[in-house]
């Protein structure tokens, strides 16, 4: 099983740590669940950005490369790199945009597109392994509870941090 192999190399929280930090935790998770997601994908020549870039092409084609870095958290210069990757696999394609043709509209070819249905595949059997110890009900309170940890919410005045107290300096 590939997530043994992961676990062998990560070293666990001690007791004396973070360990009970969330933010500790929450980044450990993602340390080992990039790992194993970029692992799988090896095979397939793409990393998990690159397979969000792929998610991006097919939900929105045709997509300008600007609107794909956009989307995807990338530069400009790194998104020209990997649609250059896609199209040296076969996976994708620029095509003159018609509302622009200055710029370049990325489009998934068929090839990308059995290609996307084989590299989900592999991330969501890995993301199974993964939280294979939560039941279903427990992996979908996880989602939920990232999700809420991504939508704005303004910051509540009334609740102010109040300071813990302070050190005496009695001797």
């Amino acid at each position: 099983m590939m997530i043994d192999e992961v676990n062998n190399i990560s070293t666990a929280p001690s007791a004396e740590t973070e360990s009970n930090w969330v933010g500790y935790l929450l980044n450990q998770a993602a340390l080992k669940i990039r790992t194993l997601t970029a692992m799988t994908l090896s095979p397939l020549k793409i990393t998990p950005p690159q397979l969000r870039a792929l998610e991006a092409i097919a939900q929105e084609q045709p997509l300008s490369q600007t609107r794909l870095g956009e989307l995807v958290n990338m530069d400009r210069s790194t998104i020209v790199h990997v649609v250059d990757h896609f199209e040296a696999l076969g996976i994708a394609s620029r095509e003159i945009d018609r509302s622009d043709r200055r710029s370049h509209a990325v489009v998934l070819t068929e090839k990308g597109e059995h290609f996307l249905v084989e590299a989900r595949r592999r991330a969501f059997d890995i993301e199974c392994e993964f939280l294979t110890d939560l039941s279903h009900a427990e992996r979908e309170i996880l989602r939920t509870l990232l999700q809420r940890l991504f939508r704005p919410s303004p910051c509540p005045t009334e609740k102010k941090h109040e300071p813990g107290p302070t050190p005496s300096n009695s001797r």
